[in-house]
């Protein structure tokens, strides 16, 4: 068990109780050329073959879904979206396929991230609700909150994950919309 398998609080990941596992969240390993990434509607549609660990990373943006239909996963392309996708990008090995429409949303996206601010969203990796924010923005706030026991980073995605307490229901009662936005 090395530093890589430790939460920053130095716990090992996947030892907490009922948490995502750190196992999925090493470095991505899915072949560049396999995988495809273009602009549909606005959003980000990717398509790879099936990778556990991919499928997790992407699975801690807020916002993000399935379509079963489609097989493919689509992530809205908002500033915060396409700063964690861009280094997604960069961290495949080898250059993954991306559309030259898709490329230029991501970066006029990124050119409007606000550095001085913290966006904490919520985002559903697993069972749990976990709060997920960009650890590059607001550099003391998002140290702080990683000083949190529940707390990690994803370095592959330039995010970090804190375990809410919250469940559905007091989600529900508490932001609605945010509810809806992310189940």
């Amino acid at each position: 068990m090395g530093p890589a398998d430790r939460a920053p609080s130095g716990r090992v990941l996947g030892a907490r109780r009922r948490s995502i596992s750190g196992v999925a969240y090493r470095a991505v390993i899915v072949p560049a050329s396999d995988f495809h990434a273009s602009l549909v509607d606005d959003q980000a549609e990717l398509r790879f073959p099936y990778d556990e660990r991919l499928r997790q990373l992407l699975r801690a943006l807020p916002g993000r879904r399935w379509d079963s239909v489609g097989r493919a996963w689509c992530i809205p392309l908002d500033p915060e979206r396409a700063e964690a996708l861009s280094r997604l990008f960069a961290g495949l090995p080898g250059a993954p396929d991306v559309s030259e429409p898709l490329a230029r949303a991501i970066e006029r996206r990124r050119a409007r991230r606000r550095r001085d601010e913290c966006v904490l969203d919520l985002a559903r990796p697993d069972e749990n609700w976990w709060f997920s924010f960009a650890t590059d923005t607001a550099p003391e706030l998002a140290q702080a909150l990683l000083e949190h026991p529940d707390g990690y980073r994803l370095p592959a995605i330039g995010r970090a994950l804190i375990r809410s307490t919250l469940t559905p229901r007091g989600l529900s009662r508490s932001c609605p919309q945010a509810l809806r936005a992310y189940a």
